[in-house]
């Protein structure tokens, strides 16, 4: 009597590389996740061949492509507007929004999230996710890593806020920030 046990793990394979050479930031994108589609000439040739599956191969190759210049583009401008933080770190992440680079590339901010979402980038910081890039107020990392350092130096048998489950539910100022903030 056997038994299965899963053993998939999921693996994170950067979209991008980011590299810094002779102190300029250059980048790679990972060709290999990119489909390749091509489409046999013998058989869109030939007369009795679908047309509409020759459109449709033609439309996805066509789709595949601007994909591929919609992360270019962004990466482009992420090396620009990022420069600091590939340079020197976390610390030095700008303010970006989705819209600013959606502007750039005049398209949709949705455009950009789908092109980012769940696809991340190897860096001279580390494998990271392109999402964490967009920051919308730069001072909010500040005051995060700010609350993180303090939570973790604070004498851990007497913490600054000490209360019970039932009080914490109530403190509207505690909730927001740890809403906003962590």
């Amino acid at each position: 009597r056997g038994y299965v046990v899963s053993t998939s793990n999921n693996y994170i394979v950067p979209e991008a590389k980011i590299e810094i050479k002779d102190n300029k930031l250059t980048f790679k994108i990972n060709e290999e996740l990119i489909p390749k589609i091509n489409i046999n000439s013998s058989y869109s040739d030939n007369p009795s061949a679908n047309k509409n599956s020759i459109a449709n191969a033609i439309n996805i190759m066509k789709c595949l492509e601007k994909r591929y210049q919609t992360l270019n583009g962004i990466l482009e401008l992420l090396i620009i507007k990022q420069k600091d933080f590939f340079f020197k770190g976390e610390n030095f992440l700008h303010s970006l929004i989705l819209k600013d680079i959606a502007n750039e590339l005049n398209l949709h901010e949705s455009t950009i999230s789908r092109a980012i979402k769940d696809k991340y980038l190897d860096t001279p910081q580390g494998i990271i996710s392109m999402k964490s890039l967009f920051v919308i107020d730069s001072s909010t990392i500040i005051i995060k890593k700010l609350i993180e350092e303090f939570i973790t130096e604070e004498n851990k048998k007497n913490p600054f806020f000490k209360m019970s489950k039932k009080k914490a539910g109530k403190n509207n100022e505690m909730k927001t920030l740890s809403q906003k903030y962590l």
